[in-house]
């Protein structure tokens, strides 16, 4: 389930920048057994959520644990939102549906910065791949802005493999693409370590990386308001879960702005989902 701590350290990567907000959240998403649960331990700095080595999903529906983190002079608050795969095609649509309301709900202040987690051992499939597309076009292009990804299995591959492995020619064309778009912000991590030190210095390494994607973006999270833009017809060709999505992301548009009408939102799309059956 692992994942070393180390940030790509390309030409264009991430550059830290002041000015972070005291609180963030962040949202875990990436295929079965890529290692999200033992990820968001590992940020969290406990066992908050299950992990075990599986061929399914360990993770049955959005959960979110919070900790606080002392920053320099100050204590700022990490919200952690692990996924049980939003995007995962073969899941039936109203598990999906329900997730993405729940994930939607538990981010309502919005998400700083989305881990797209994949594991370093494995080579990256045309599921990773399916599921950056799914991301682009439910949140719409810009959630690229707010992509971080995150390899495991640091205390197996190694830095120095892991990097050779992202800059060799071998290296898929979609992967090297994401990771221009995102500015190189990748970064190995290591799950299993019992080296308090280097569970510090990973974790601040993703720390920077998510405060230089929220300084660039001038301190504000990518928030429900910015899904007006998403094209629906391009959503219906991934799978029928996202011919509903264009009324859901209407109505949670309207959530942000009146909090009162989730509970009627959430039914019209349940309603909405059953005439599709």
């Amino acid at each position: 389930m692992g994942g070393g701590g180390d940030s790509c350290d390309a030409g264009d990567c991430w550059v830290p920048r002041p000015a972070c907000p005291a609180d963030v959240t962040l949202v875990l998403v990436g295929k079965v057994g890529s290692g999200k649960s033992a990820t968001a331990n590992s940020i969290l700095g406990r066992k908050a959520f299950a992990s075990e080595y599986s061929y399914g999903s360990v993770t049955e529906t959005c959960q979110m644990e919070s900790t606080m983190i002392r920053d320099g002079c100050a204590t700022r608050t990490v919200n952690v939102i692990d996924t049980p795969g939003l995007f995962n095609m073969e899941r039936k649509i109203e598990d999906s549906r329900e997730d993405i309301i729940k994930c939607m709900d538990m981010a309502r202040d919005g998400m700083h910065a989305i881990l797209m987690v994949v594991s370093a051992t494995s080579r990256f499939s045309r599921e990773d791949e399916k599921t950056i597309k799914a991301i682009k076009m439910f949140f719409g292009d810009t959630i690229i802005d707010h992509l971080i990804l995150v390899f495991t299995n640091g205390d197996r591959i190694g830095v120095d493999n892991w990097m050779k492995m992202l800059t060799d020619d071998n290296c898929p064309k979609y992967l090297q693409d994401v990771l221009k778009q995102c500015k190189n912000r990748a970064i190995l991590f290591d799950n299993v370590t019992n080296n308090q030190q280097k569970c510090d210095a990973q974790l601040k390494k993703l720390l920077d990386m998510v405060d230089s994607v929220v300084s660039s973006k001038c301190g504000k999270a990518f928030s429900n308001l910015m899904f007006a833009h998403i094209k629906v017809h391009e959503l219906e060709k991934i799978h029928p879960l996202w011919t509903f999505l264009g009324t859901f992301r209407e109505l949670v548009t309207v959530n942000s702005v009146c909090a009162s009408c989730q509970k009627d939102s959430e039914a019209r799309i349940s309603n909405m989902v059953d005439q599709e059956k």
